[in-house]
């Protein structure tokens, strides 16, 4: 197997100090990535069990095109 380039740091069993800071961040990366997309997922839930507003019908449907006053 062939490693080149930036995944040559991932892959040294020694990591250099920029890759353990990169893997740090990565790792809280996905973590707030994973719960902003759990905490849309609910909201949008509570929108279609709760409010009965039609925010979920406005996602799915098409909507009317206005016509221009002229």
């Amino acid at each position: 197997m062939i490693i080149f380039g930036p995944i040559m740091a991932w892959a040294l069993p020694d990591r250099t100090g920029i890759a353990d800071i990169a893997q740090v961040f990565h790792s809280n990366a996905a973590v707030v990535l994973f719960t902003l997309v759990v905490l849309h997922v609910l909201g949008a839930l509570k929108h279609l069990m709760f409010h009965e507003d039609g925010t979920i019908a406005r996602i799915f449907l098409p909507r009317k095109q206005m016509k221009d006053s002229e």
